[in-house]
């Protein structure tokens, strides 16, 4: 029987979701006749269509409850069984939280010897030399399966997403954080956008309320939208999560830049941050902004 591995995230939000997205893919290139990987059911996503992009995971046998199989060699993994300091030390040790989240499940399955969250250092090195897999470097980035579609009426425009179900950025310094990042990247304020979807967060709604809106159809248009624009600005939410899993190789706009604004907290524990991704700090923009990476 296959050992039975069962992601569950603490909370059903973009982000919380997308920070375990490459756990289906590692167990496969570890072995795909020893592992089969399934999404909990027990913790709801916050929108419906999240599920929908999760289930073009290639990698992904399906959606369960853990509570109705009977499974010995099942593993949960996830938000609900890592304590928070535990993957702050991991995301701190390797800076990158995507590969601190795939060092702790590999620790916990594979129980190497000293693999406590205390003592993972070496469990890279073990798992590239137990397995050599094709590709076997740790991920760096989230990832989806759904590609692109260009938009080309896009192409010159900023996209601007201030909302945030967990995370409120005060109306004035997301304003003040664009009107920044448009003076240093000279880009006029004309082409400036803000996103409108069923499912934004209540915080940052008051942000730029005259500017021209960009209405998102569901999480594929946003997607769309994203990989499409010349530059996207976000707050600390699941949508700059989103948009650093977004593959831009095969887009006319690969260049295009991601900025984050994110609270000192948020940017501190650097849980959410991603190396594709150009971070702000709320409070610090002017006259002492602090940007990341230099």
């Amino acid at each position: 029987m296959k050992k039975t591995i069962v992601i569950e995230p603490h909370a059903g939000g973009l982000g919380d979701v997308l920070l375990y997205s490459t756990l289906p893919r590692m167990f496969h290139r570890i072995n795909p006749l020893e592992y089969q990987v399934f999404w909990s059911t027990r913790v709801p996503f916050r929108n419906p269509e999240i599920k929908q992009l999760i289930k073009l995971d290639p990698y992904l046998s399906g959606f369960l409850n853990p509570d109705a199989i009977d499974n010995p060699d099942r593993i949960m993994v996830g938000g609900n069984f890592f304590e928070k300091n535990q993957i702050i030390g991991e995301v701190k040790r390797w800076g990158n939280p995507i590969i601190a989240v795939e060092n702790l499940v590999s620790g916990l399955v594979h129980d190497f010897p000293g693999s406590e969250f205390s003592t993972l250092s070496h469990i890279p090195w073990m798992m590239h030399q137990a397995y050599d897999f094709p590709g076997s470097e740790f991920s760096t980035l989230p990832v989806i399966y759904y590609k692109p579609r260009h938009i080309p009426s896009m192409i010159h425009q900023v996209l601007i997403d201030p909302t945030s179900i967990s995370q409120g950025i005060p109306k004035a310094d997301f304003e003040e954080f664009v009107r920044w990042v448009g003076r240093w990247n000279d880009v006029q304020s004309d082409t400036w956008n803000i996103l409108v979807s069923n499912h934004r967060g209540s915080s940052g709604r008051d942000v730029f309320p005259t500017i021209n809106q960009v209405h998102a159809t569901d999480i594929f248009h946003y997607i769309d939208l994203i990989a499409s624009c010349k530059m996207f600005l976000v707050g600390e939410s699941g949508g700059q999560v989103l948009a650093a899993a977004i593959d831009r190789s095969k887009m006319p706009t690969v260049e295009s830049n991601i900025t984050a604004l994110f609270t000192t907290m948020g940017f501190n524990d650097k849980i959410f941050t991603f190396p594709n991704v150009e971070y702000y700090v709320a409070g610090g923009i002017t006259p002492n902004y602090h940007s990341y990476p230099e």
